[in-house]
């Protein structure tokens, strides 16, 4: 009925214009709900173009393109994506990272559990391979730990350390616990705006996890759904994600952001998926955004679950149901989370006219028996199920409007109304996201108000701009006791033994980098009775938090700073540098500009004077400290200096060598995409060079400023077999081993 780009800009919270053909509506209530719709249409089509007419202007000759400020800093080489922890138990927690080198095979990472910020007192280590196989990702899930308690964790590669991360495993099975706080996230486009919501939760010290459901990521091509046309906050690649390799970008894409990597290294993260993590309103045979001349289907959602599973600090599902990610995680004897997944593992298409059978489902019969056993057999005093669309219902002069939300699949949610109603189970409490908006809903059923959900607003996602529209949402849904439908944030959750209460944070913007958020509306539902209740303040956690991490990598020796040559003269220069503190020594390396071959200096100062060069000739240099008898830190930028020509200094060109950041597909077919990085403007060439040392295919990427970039060209004429693919910057080179199929 209405155009994708209508559907998709209307979808928080009017997510299901395109069943609306089946919904049972008079030629009147069409008329009410149309006048509803026209508001919110003017505004998202504008708005619509604009981002269309934005994407062209900012974007022109730059697609994909990061600024400066998202470029991977040297400093966390070779863990430029940070850490991450989740999915804690009382005596386990699941930690990871990756692993950006230029070296190939299977790679071993060690890793280390401590109990202290300086990691002293080590209680767990051991070693992790990985390998191209899993993106160069590394996830281990740590046993053995005592319940209850914050724990500090890293990872190392040929002495590089990693960033270290906190997190912390849950309280032990039965045990009292006073109170418990989570952040309830969703719904994190990269191209709608800034990440201020991740980066005011990763200043906060009050929480004991995040709970992220779903929306992590999103799959539209950049200028797609949610494009704002802010510099530097386009997606790559450029096109809607589709492949393995694809998916596995995009997810290296968002971790490079700096506050999604802040927050990441301050908590443990619950993660599930939702749709976009997939393809838009996806069910479990298909997606509105996914068409026959994508490829198959199965191919599609195997590709987006495999990136999924190794990009994110979740456990493995097990063998028995190995594309399964529903799970209970017990936080004592106050909460059980019902982690479920309402997206693609049993969801059948939504579907109005279907939404009254019962054999119509969202869980699927495994995971509602699951669910309905775990439900029933719980003995903590909260019973959440962690969910990733509306529960409540929906409804305009009596007739739903979402068929993606629970209102589609109405006889399911029905049985589950009879598993709580016949088993008397109480606290019944139901966290969601999904559609860009924040609420605190009663749920109403044939029971009578059975539970409280809470639906978090969108870290970045659009929601809907339309004067009135809460009061018109409230007056035809009466058990929707709070709803805003424009603003950004996240919702903190505090349970203790007596209430839960859900504060709803907004932060002051999203179009600019602003880490500040002020709390809105707080509601709570008191333990054994029903019903939410406004409570006049946000809730607080009294007291210092846990002890945090350093902000930046703990290493043996850090890189050289402020590299300077000086003494210039026409045969001579001095390079010098700050002292590296716990360094033995350094290695100075240089070469002429633009020709091969580099010369290594062992030095044991942190300054030398050469008097080895021509008149009027170009040179650049570098320098690493060295750690021990085998690592180094990584090298300073190159540094460029001209030697003088009758008593005139000339300029001096600036190279920057290009670093690796993946290599997609491996191994690769007809098309080979670059992710790589820059620290300074260079321009940027890309060699294929076979056994016999012959270069076999080049392309010129042009003259790129500072950042991250991913480039793809056409190889597909090369035979079958090992290339050496390198990177150049003028007389610069990286280089990986690839394999064309």
């Amino acid at each position: 009925m209405f155009p994708p780009d209508f559907r998709r800009s209307l979808r928080a919270p009017l997510r299901a214009c395109r069943s609306y053909t089946a919904m049972p509506l008079s030629s009147r209530m069409w008329r009410a709900v149309f006048t509803l719709l026209a508001f919110a249409a003017t505004a998202a089509l504008q708005a619509q173009e604009d981002h269309k007419a934005g994407h062209n202007t900012v974007a022109a000759g730059a697609e994909g393109d990061f600024t400066a400020r998202s470029a991977p800093d040297i400093a966390l080489f070779p863990f430029f994506h940070g850490v991450a922890s989740g999915d804690p138990l009382e005596d386990a927690v699941v930690i990871w990272t990756r692993l950006t080198s230029d070296d190939g095979g299977m790679l071993p990472v060690n890793w280390r559990m401590a109990t202290d910020t300086a990691m002293a007192n080590v209680v767990a280590s051991g070693t992790a391979m990985t390998s191209a196989s899993r993106d160069y990702t590394v996830k281990v899930d740590v046993t053995g730990l005592q319940a209850n308690r914050w724990y500090y964790y890293e990872f190392e590669y040929l002495g590089r350390r990693s960033l270290i991360g906190r997190t912390r495993t849950a309280p032990a099975a039965g045990a009292a616990v006073d109170s418990l706080r989570f952040a309830l996230m969703s719904c994190s486009n990269y191209m709608a705006g800034y990440f201020n919501a991740y980066a005011h939760l990763a200043q906060r010290n009050d929480i004991d996890a995040v709970l992220h459901v779903g929306d992590y990521i999103y799959e539209y091509e950049t200028g797609g759904y949610g494009f704002a046309g802010l510099a530097g906050r386009d997606h790559d690649p450029d096109n809607e994600i589709i492949t393995l390799s694809d998916y596995r970008l995009r997810h290296s894409w968002y971790k490079l952001d700096d506050d999604l990597r802040a927050v990441h290294q301050q908590f443990p993260f619950v993660v599930v998926y939702d749709d976009h993590e997939f393809a838009n309103d996806a069910w479990k045979n298909g997606a509105e955004n996914h068409n026959a001349g994508e490829g198959p289907w199965t191919a599609r959602r195997s590709a987006a679950f495999q990136a999924w599973l190794e990009w994110m600090p979740v456990r493995d599902p097990s063998v028995a149901l190995p594309n399964s990610i529903f799970r209970k995680l017990p936080f004592g004897g106050l909460i059980d989370f019902f982690v479920v997944d309402t997206r693609v593992e049993g969801r059948d298409e939504q579907d109005f006219g279907m939404a009254s059978d019962p054999n119509h489902s969202i869980l699927g019969p495994v995971q509602f028996a699951w669910l309905a056993k775990g439900l029933k057999e719980s003995s903590a005093t909260w019973k959440v199920m962690v969910n990733q669309v509306m529960f409540a219902p929906l409804e305009v002069l009596g007739s739903p409007i979402n068929s993606d939300a629970w209102d589609g699949y109405a006889a399911e949610r029905g049985k589950l109304f009879d598993t709580l109603n016949t088993y008397g189970v109480d606290n019944f409490v139901v966290l969601t996201g999904d559609i860009h908006t924040a609420w605190s809903n009663n749920i109403p059923s044939p029971y009578g108000t059975i539970g409280a959900e809470f639906t978090t607003t969108s870290v970045t996602s659009p929601g809907i701009d339309l004067p009135g529209g809460e009061g018109f949402i409230q007056l035809f849904n009466p058990h929707v006791r709070y709803v805003n439908l424009t603003e950004h944030g996240y919702a903190l959750l505090d349970f203790n033994s007596s209430r839960v209460q859900a504060d709803h944070w907004f932060v002051n913007t999203i179009t600019s980098v602003n880490p500040s958020a002020y709390p809105a509306s707080s509601w709570k539902m008191d333990a054994g009775t029903v019903g939410l209740t406004n409570v006049g303040s946000a809730s607080t956690r009294p007291g210092p938090g846990p002890a945090r991490p350093p902000l930046a990598p703990v290493n043996s020796c850090g890189i050289p700073a402020n590299p300077s040559t000086t003494g210039i003269t026409s045969n001579a220069a001095t390079m010098s540098w700050d002292g590296s503190p716990s360094a033995v020594g350094y290695l100075l390396q240089g070469q002429r500009v633009g020709f091969p071959g580099t010369k290594n200096v062992k030095l044991n100062t942190n300054s030398r004077t050469f008097n080895i060069f021509k008149p009027a000739r170009s040179y650049q240099w570098r320098v690493a400290a060295t750690c021990d008898s085998i690592n180094l830190s990584p090298y300073t930028a190159w540094q460029g200096f001209t030697t003088d020509s009758a008593g005139m200094r000339l300029a001096a060109p600036v190279l920057h060598e290009p670093r690796f950041l993946g290599v997609y597909p491996v191994p690769f077919v007809d098309r080979v995409g670059v992710h790589f990085a820059l620290t300074g403007e260079s321009s940027v060439q890309a060699r294929m060079i076979n056994v016999n040392g012959r270069v076999v295919a080049q392309e010129d990427f042009g003259t790129l400023p500072a950042g991250a970039f991913f480039r793809e060209w056409t190889a597909g004429q090369l035979a079958a077999g090992t290339y050496v693919l390198q990177l150049c910057s003028g007389g610069l080179c990286t280089e990986r081993t690839v394999l064309k199929q």
